[in-house]
């Protein structure tokens, strides 16, 4: 069955017609999707997009040689392959109409799901770059692979022998002819843009033109160029997990009709676990990635979102009300290449990590939920978020979760010297040294510590000050010189990281600092997550059970 055809289209032409812009009336046909690079807006680049004052003429004709040289050999592709049409974003949706741009970006998971195959312009950085090998790509590529020459000292026999170079992965089963896949010498110019990730999650077949070769990629195999296997086989990446558990969810619409009530429940079940997981995956690499409107972090994985089977009103600003009790858990990953900071305008509710420019990482006691269990001490109530255009899934204006849990007064203090001592345990201790932050003035050393403000002399006094590592550095300025912030210590979960029997004394917290909210009387935001030192015994005397609304 032909899918539906987007609201505008790219008809191809032929040798002896030029491409149009097509505007749909509800066909359905074959098409191919074009992902690529646009480049800066500001550069020298050859471009070509719609508007408003444009739709009439494009509609009439684009001359060929109107078009970008990504586009044109994108064109040349769709003709090759006997496919009358093609979708670029840039010309498929007008650029000036901001409420267009909102319609159509809500619909780019069917788009890229639907077509016949998506066009990845991997080797190019603009538009007008294009899809095809350069000479200079060539030349590059000949760096990959080296002929060394070789005299037999018995038989004085000449042999040329061929050696690959710069390979950073080696898979164990590594056969030596992979060994020379030129896919994977190939940097894509793609994987690190934002809007780039549902494309590549989305499209059921794939046709790559990387700076070395062709690749193709589909639900059944992966076939390059070069005709040798590609070590990407060997490994499995996030995206390839979030796709398969997409095809498994739709496989499983029709599989459970035929199984009894506990059989289906137990089935779905399990895959709800799986795809909580491969969400919080897919968010963590999401993160890095980046884009030339920070307020489109959201806009540009609501395709995915809207693939996963579940109502809209349980998305809240990138977190699953499913698995919200886990997914609120997330800290900034600070890299030195890519620190994280705060958006310049509202992007997202405190608690979502929507709210923060740059990659997060998700919190736990342990990567074994086996051996390190932990046990969730709040509860998620409910949740809302409103969206601020057309797409349910995409951007906010404001959002809300209540929360029923654990809370303690504390105190954050900027502690002058060596930073106070790190809990021990593995996955946190890893955690605190990524994401200590320091501030020096006046010759001296501050770390930011909480302490109870209720401890007295029981054990989690004696244990002292806990280090808080805060999301980005200018997070800082919340606490300077204010001497009367009110903040709470909400638990999440108890848990351990060394395997130990599960008792009071064995088990550590963590949860969330929260400040008391500056625009909405009564309700309280999210500064980090904590781990503080102390065992749950101690922490449980000291909490009182509170309901909490966060924004």
């Amino acid at each position: 069955m032909l899918p539906k055809l987007p609201t505008r289209i790219i008809d191809v032409g032929s040798n002896t017609v030029q491409p149009s812009l097509k505007i749909t009336q509800g066909e359905v046909g074959r098409y191919l999707a074009l992902s690529h690079r646009w480049g800066t807006l500001d550069s020298q680049v050859k471009m070509l997009v719609t508007k408003r004052g444009s739709i009439e003429d494009f509609c009439r004709e684009i001359p060929m040689d109107s078009f970008p040289l990504t586009f044109r050999h994108a064109i040349e592709v769709s003709r090759s392959l006997g496919i009358q049409y093609l979708w670029i974003d840039s010309l498929c949706i007008v650029q000036d109409d901001y409420q267009d741009w909102e319609i159509e970006a809500a619909r780019m998971g069917d788009i890229y799901e639907n077509a016949y195959a998506t066009l990845f312009a991997e080797r190019a950085g603009h538009c007008d770059e294009g899809l095809f090998q350069t000479e200079e790509d060539k030349g590059t590529t000949n760096d990959f692979i080296r002929e060394i020459k070789y005299q037999d000292p018995q038989t004085s026999d000449n042999y040329w022998i061929l050696a690959s170079t710069r390979h950073t992965y080696y898979p164990n089963s590594l056969a030596p002819e992979e060994a020379f896949c030129l896919v994977d010498k190939a940097v894509s110019k793609l994987q690190n843009r934002g809007w780039i990730m549902q494309e590549e999650i989305l499209s059921l077949r794939k046709i790559c033109f990387s700076s070395t070769e062709l690749h193709w990629q589909c639900a059944s195999i992966s076939r390059c160029e070069c005709g040798l296997q590609s070590l990407t086989e060997e490994r499995f990446t996030d995206n390839d997990l979030t796709r398969n558990l997409l095809l498994t969810q739709r496989r499983d619409g029709i599989v459970t009709r035929g199984l009894s009530a506990s059989n289906s429940n137990r089935r779905l079940a399990g895959r709800t676990t799986d795809l909580n997981k491969s969400w919080k995956k897919l968010v963590e690499m999401y993160g890095h990635r980046t884009f030339t409107y920070e307020k489109d972090r959201l806009s540009a994985l609501a395709g995915v979102a809207s693939k996963l089977g579940r109502p809209p009103e349980n998305y809240w600003a990138g977190i699953w009300r499913e698995d919200a009790s886990s997914q609120l858990l997330w800290r900034g990953w600070n890299r030195p290449d890519a620190p994280c900071s705060r958006h310049e305008t509202y992007c997202a509710p405190s608690w979502s990590w929507a709210s923060l420019r740059g990659g997060i990482a998700f919190c736990s006691f342990g990567t074994d939920s086996r051996q390190h269990p932990s046990t969730q001490i709040w509860k998620v109530l409910d949740g809302s978020c409103e969206p601020s255009g057309e797409n349910p899934l995409g951007p906010v204006s404001m959002g809300m979760v209540r929360i029923q849990g654990k809370v303690i007064d504390v105190f954050v203090d900027e502690c002058e010297g060596p930073a106070p001592k790190i809990d021990s345990y593995a996955n946190m201790q890893s955690l605190e040294r990524r994401g200590i932050y320091e501030r020096k003035r006046y010759g001296k050393t501050y770390h930011l510590v909480v302490r109870s403000a209720q401890a007295g002399n029981i054990s989690v006094s004696e244990a002292g000050p806990s280090v808080i590592s805060l999301d980005t550095d200018e997070d800082w300025e919340m606490f300077a010189g204010k001497t009367e912030q009110r903040f709470l210590y909400l638990i999440a979960q108890v848990g351990s990281a060394t395997g130990a029997a599960m008792t009071d004394y064995t088990l550590r917290t963590m949860g969330l600092l929260i400040r008391e909210s500056a625009t909405h009387i009564g309700c309280w935001e999210r500064v980090c997550v904590v781990a503080p030192r102390g065992w749950w015994g101690d922490w449980r005397v000291l909490a009182e059970d509170r309901e909490i609304v966060l924004r």
